[in-house]
C-alpha cells in the first residue's frame, strides 16, 4: 500500500480531524521542517499519535504517571516505528496494563502532541490508507479527542495571552542560583526549574495547574531570573527486536512505512 502526499489549505489540526470525522483507517503523517507528527487512525479513533521532539520524554512522563510499576518493561525505545503501539499491545496482552491505562497513557501523550499541533500551518502531509477491521481495545474516541484538542487549545490560548512561545514547552527552565525561594508558596515548583524540567515535566511533578505553572514562568522570565535551555530526549533503552509474530501481528492492525522514520 503506497503512501502519498495530498495538498492542503487546512492548519494541520483541521486536516487530523477531517479524517477522524470521516472515520478513517490508515496513518497520517504531518512533516513541519524537522519536526514529524503521526497519527494511526483506526475508524477515525486515535491509536497512536506521536511527536519526533521528546518523542521518549513524553513517553515516560505518561507511563510514570498511569503506570509507574511497569516502567521497566515499558521503556521508551529508539526510532522504530510503532513501538509505543507495541508496548500498548504488549502491556494488555501481558496484563500489565488495563484498558483503562493504556487510554489514560495515550490520552495523556496525545494532548501534549495535539498542543504542538496546533500551531502548524505550514507542512507536508502524507496520508496512508488501510483495509484494517483490526481495531485495538485502547484507542481514544473521537468525543474524547475532541475533549482533550478543546483542553490543548485553552492551555494555547494562555500561553498566547502570556507571551509564552509554544516551543518552549520542549525546552529547560533554570532559575538564577543565587535566589532564595526556599519559602516562597510554590517552593516545590521553583526547586523544580533547575535546568533539568521541561514545563511537560513540571505539570507531572508538582499539583499545580498547568495555568498557575504557565504564569509563575510568565513571571520568573519577566523579571529576568529564569533561563531557557536546551533540553535533550532521553536515551533510547537497548531492547530486543520484537518476534516475528509481534510484527506480523502488529502488521495486520495497519502497515507501516518504512521509509518515514521518526527521530
Amino acid at each position: 500500500m503506497n503512501n502519498h502526499q495530498l495538498p492542503s489549505t487546512q492548519t494541520a489540526a483541521s486536516e487530523l480531524f477531517n479524517y477522524v470525522h470521516h472515520q478513517a483507517t490508515g496513518r497520517l503523517i504531518i512533516i513541519h521542517k524537522s519536526t514529524q507528527y503521526c497519527f494511526d487512525l483506526f475508524q477515525g479513533q486515535i491509536a497512536t499519535a506521536i511527536l519526533s521532539i521528546h518523542r521518549r520524554r513524553r513517553w515516560q512522563r505518561a507511563v510514570q504517571q498511569h503506570a509507574p510499576q511497569w516502567q521497566h518493561e515499558l521503556e521508551p525505545q529508539g526510532t522504530r516505528q510503532n513501538w509505543e503501539r507495541l508496548h500498548l499491545h504488549h502491556g494488555v496482552s501481558e496484563g500489565w496494563l488495563t484498558c483503562k491505562q493504556a487510554k489514560a497513557i495515550l490520552k495523556q501523550s496525545t494532548q501534549e502532541v495535539l498542543f504542538s499541533l496546533i500551531h502548524v500551518s505550514k507542512y507536508q502531509l502524507y496520508w496512508q490508507p488501510s483495509a484494517s477491521t483490526l481495531c485495538p481495545r485502547w484507542t481514544l474516541s473521537r468525543r474524547v479527542l475532541k475533549e482533550i484538542y478543546e483542553e490543548a487549545q485553552e492551555l494555547s490560548a494562555n500561553w498566547h495571552e502570556l507571551g509564552l512561545k509554544p516551543r518552549w514547552v520542549h525546552q529547560a527552565f533554570q532559575l538564577d542560583p543565587s535566589l532564595d525561594l526556599q519559602a516562597n508558596v510554590f517552593a516545590d515548583l521553583t526547586a523544580c526549574l533547575d535546568g533539568n524540567h521541561s514545563f511537560w515535566d513540571l505539570t507531572l511533578d508538582l499539583s499545580v495547574s498547568r495555568a498557575t505553572i504557565s504564569r509563575i514562568l510568565h513571571h520568573f522570565l519577566e523579571q529576568g531570573i529564569l533561563q531557557r535551555l536546551p533540553l535533550a530526549d532521553l536515551p533510547a533503552a537497548e531492547s530486543p527486536q520484537p518476534s516475528h509474530a509481534q510484527i506480523i501481528e502488529l502488521d495486520a492492525h495497519i502497515s507501516y512505512i518504512p521509509e518515514m522514520v521518526l527521530a
